[in-house]
């Protein structure tokens, strides 16, 4: 009796903690979304609330997918491939085997599936395997390289780098020009490779290196062509160390915890940036810092919009979302969190736009969040103080015009004078 008495007394314990924590965490969020909220405000930045227009659970703390379309995502996790159609809600399960990542081919007609050492490309309509490969240490990096039909694999372990061409299937070993001719900052430089991409356009490969070097190589003649550089003072050493390129590539992308540089590689054209800094303001109107707590919050996933003019920020532990406007130092707009979870940022993190720009993609923590991209995000700053007068006189046409004008061609008309906001 004494043991069932002291185990509910420890489960009431237990319960009551969680609730108390829960209640805690809650209390301390809305203080916070409270105190943001102000910061906002003070410099007119919109604060929009979070539209999900869907949620779909998973089997993997580190779910990964990518829209494949307006209407159509892939989405992996322990229990393969799903292809789901977000309109019908029709569901395609493919299984080929146990992988760790996913990789999606810019063009959405190809993907790969790594496990370890080993990795398959597929072809993504008919699901059908185009090649495998598998070297001799784990695969670390994997990523389609959009020029030709070739895959690039980097293994930190053995420090291995070759393209597989996965329609010959042969693999081709690469070595990069390991000095770089123009002056540098005087700053260590690591050949050490933390993340990569490829520019959209061209075959060069970015390799983002410890202290905020970035590396562009030619793959055509394998010769260092640029080197992009941040601050001597930025701690860039991270694991949450990204490089990515605009869709038209001609922006890039150099981000780590608390630094966002975007800058364009064929300019001398200082970088637009987004940091994190110690006081809850915008400073000025070049660089701005934003943060509660500083050393804490951070860059977590970051992603260009398809229309190169904005990107997308998740900003952790609290999964704030910021947009952030890629010509100007000037934040568009933050929404609301997501996802009051903590777990959420201990897996990876990724976003997906869709095709048109108008749905974002969020996984981890088991879930994959759908959701609207704003308003605000879409349009320019001014279109909602423009769009009374412009409807008021297209509805004052339709009531005052001689000939009748069908409603649907106002609703047109309307729809073609809205598009004309976009950024």
């Amino acid at each position: 009796m004494a043991y069932y008495l002291k185990t509910i007394i420890i489960f009431i314990f237990l319960v009551t903690t969680k609730i108390f924590f829960s209640m805690e965490t809650s209390i301390a969020q809305q203080n916070k979304i409270s105190e943001l909220k102000k910061a906002l405000q003070a410099q007119k930045i919109p604060f929009v609330e979070t539209n999900v227009i869907q949620k779909l659970t998973t089997n993997a703390s580190s779910p990964q997918g990518a829209f494949l379309d307006n209407n159509n995502i892939i989405l992996a996790d322990s229990d393969g491939c799903r292809f789901i159609n977000l309109i019908t809600k029709e569901e395609t399960l493919f299984f080929d085997g146990k992988f760790h990542n996913l990789i999606m081919h810019p063009n959405k007609k190809f993907f790969a599936l790594s496990h370890f050492d080993t990795i398959n490309i597929y072809e993504t309509k008919a699901t059908t395997k185009k090649g495998t490969t598998k070297l001799s240490y784990p695969i670390d990096i994997a990523m389609f390289n959009p020029s030709n039909d070739t895959i690039f694999l980097y293994t930190k372990h053995g420090k291995n780098m070759l393209q597989y061409n996965y329609i010959t299937d042969q693999s081709y070993p690469i070595t990069l020009d390991t000095i770089y001719k123009a002056p540098i900052a005087k700053k260590s430089f690591s050949q050490e490779i933390i993340n990569i991409h490829f520019h959209p356009t061209k075959n060069q490969i970015l390799l983002a290196h410890p202290n905020g070097y970035v590396s562009i190589d030619d793959l055509d003649n394998f010769s260092r062509i640029n080197m992009i550089i941040a601050d001597n003072f930025r701690d860039y050493y991270d694991k949450t160390r990204f490089v990515t390129c605009s869709n038209d590539g001609s922006l890039i992308a150099n981000c780590s915890t608390y630094y966002l540089d975007i800058v364009n590689p064929d300019s001398d054209k200082s970088p637009t940036e987004y940091k994190f800094d110690d006081k809850i303001q915008i400073k000025s109107p070049i660089n701005y810092g934003f943060s509660v707590m500083r050393g804490i919050e951070y860059f977590k996933a970051i992603a260009f919009h398809p229309n190169n003019k904005f990107i997308a920020g998740l900003i952790a532990p609290d999964n704030f979302i910021f947009y952030m406007d890629t010509t100007k130092e000037h934040r568009i707009c933050t929404i609301t969190p997501f996802s009051y979870s903590r777990f959420f940022n201990d897996d990876s993190i990724s976003f997906s736009f869709s095709s048109n720009g108008e749905l974002l993609m969020i996984m981890g923590n088991k879930a994959c969040y759908i959701m609207n991209v704003p308003f605000e995000v879409i349009y320019q700053d001014d279109t909602k103080a423009k769009l009374p007068i412009l409807f008021f006189f297209l509805n004052t046409i339709k009531k005052n015009f001689l000939i009748t004008i069908p409603g649907e061609i106002i609703t047109m008309l309307k729809k073609n004078q809205i598009n004309v906001f976009k950024r």
